[in-house]
C-alpha cells in the first residue's frame, strides 16, 4: 500500500508518535545541525536558528541566507531556507520550509484503486533573538499547513529560547541553551484536532582548545511522551574547514531492524570561502538507504 509505505518513511525521517500530527515539524533543518546529532540548541548562532532556537539569532550581526536541501525515501523532498538581518530591536529571522512527496496512491475500502492523491506540508516562521549581556533571547511565530488530496489544515504555532554563557569550567568555555519549539493548538482534519510535536529541549556545549567543540542536547515531546538525546563533535581543521560527527537516538530507535547498524549515526563537513559557506550531512539509514543534505549560505 504506497501511503503505507510512505508513512513509513516519513516516520524513519522524523519519527511520529500515537496522539501527534505534523510529523515533517520533526525533519531536522540544515546539514550543520544533522551533522551535529541534532546537539544544536546551545550551538545555534546562524539564521537556521530560526528552525532550532530563535535565542541564536542574537548571535547573528551580519545579514544571512541560507538554504538546504534534503532527499529522504520513497520520493520526500524536504526543503528549508532562512534568512537572518540585524535590527534595532535585534535579529529578525525569517524561514520557510517545505515537503513534498510523489502523488500516493488512493484505495477505497475494498482496496480498488481511486486514482492518485496529492500531499505537502509547509510551514513559515517570523522570528526575533537578540543578545542581553551574557544571554540571548527569542521568540517565534509559525504558520504550518498541511494538504492531503482536497484536506487542508491550518494552524499556528510558536517558539521560545533562551541562551546564555555559562562562564568557564575547568578553563572551559560552556554555553547553555533551551527551547520550547512548536506549541500551539495542533492541526485539524474533519473537526479532529491533533497536537503539533512539541519539543521541549535542553543543551550544553563546550569549547575546547585545538578548534574542538563537543555538544549534549536532550529532548522531550509530551504530547508523544517520548525522549531523545544528541551528542555532535565539531572539529575545525582549518579557520575554513570543519568535520563534524553526531548521534541521534531519534533515528537509533525508531525504524526497527530496517534501519541497521549505524543508527543513529551521522558525519558533515563544513566549508567557508569568504562570505559563502557549504555545509554537507550525511546520515545512514541500512535498507531504506541514505539521507544527505546539502546547505548553502551567504552572509554580508
Amino acid at each position: 500500500m504506497v501511503l503505507g509505505a510512505a508513512g513509513l518513511a516519513l516516520l524513519c525521517a522524523a519519527p511520529a508518535a500515537a496522539g501527534e500530527t505534523g510529523a515533517f515539524l520533526k525533519i531536522p533543518a540544515g546539514a550543520r545541525a544533522v551533522g551535529l546529532g541534532s546537539a544544536y540548541t546551545a550551538m545555534a548562532d546562524d539564521a537556521a536558528s530560526v528552525a532550532w532556537n530563535p535565542a541564536g539569532l542574537g548571535h547573528v550581526g551580519r545579514r544571512e541566507l541560507t538554504a538546504t536541501h534534503a532527499e529522504l525515501f520513497a520520493g520526500l523532498r524536504h526543503e528549508f531556507m532562512a534568512a537572518a538581518a540585524p535590527t534595532p530591536l535585534g535579529t529578525l529571522g525569517l524561514a520557510a520550509e517545505l515537503l513534498t512527496q510523489s502523488d500516493l496512491e488512493g484505495r477505497d475500502a475494498q482496496g480498488r484503486q481511486t486514482g492518485s492523491l496529492a500531499a505537502s506540508d509547509r510551514a513559515v516562521t517570523v522570528a526575533l533573538g537578540r543578545t542581553l549581556g551574557r544571554f540571548q533571547l527569542g521568540g517565534g511565530v509559525r504558520f504550518i499547513e498541511s494538504k492531503l488530496a482536497d484536506a487542508t489544515a491550518r494552524t499556528l504555532a510558536v517558539d521560545i529560547g533562551g541562551q546564555a554563557k555559562a562562564g568557564a569550567v575547568f578553563g572551559v568555555p560552556l554555553s547553555l541553551g533551551a527551547a520550547v519549539r512548536n506549541l500551539g493548538p495542533g492541526l485539524s482534519y474533519g473537526g479532529t484536532r491533533e497536537p503539533l510535536p512539541t519539543t521541549l529541549s535542553a543543551g550544553a556545549a563546550v569549547r575546547l582548545p585545538a578548534g574542538l567543540t563537543m555538544a549534549a542536547e536532550w529532548r522531550w515531546r509530551p504530547n508523544g511522551d517520548k525522549a531523545e538525546f544528541g551528542l555532535g563533535t565539531e572539529y575545525a581543521v582549518l579557520p575554513s574547514v570543519a568535520l563534524r560527527a553526531g548521534f541521534a537516538t531519534t533515528r537509533a530507535v525508531s525504524g526497527g531492524a530496517a534501519i541497521g547498524g549505524l543508527a543513529g549515526l551521522g558525519a558533515g563537513l563544513g566549508l567557508r570561502l569568504g562570505r559563502l559557506g557549504l555545509d554537507y550531512a550525511f546520515t545512514p539509514f541500512g535498507e531504506l538507504g541514505n539521507v544527505q543534505r546539502l546547505s548553502l549560505g551567504v552572509r554580508w
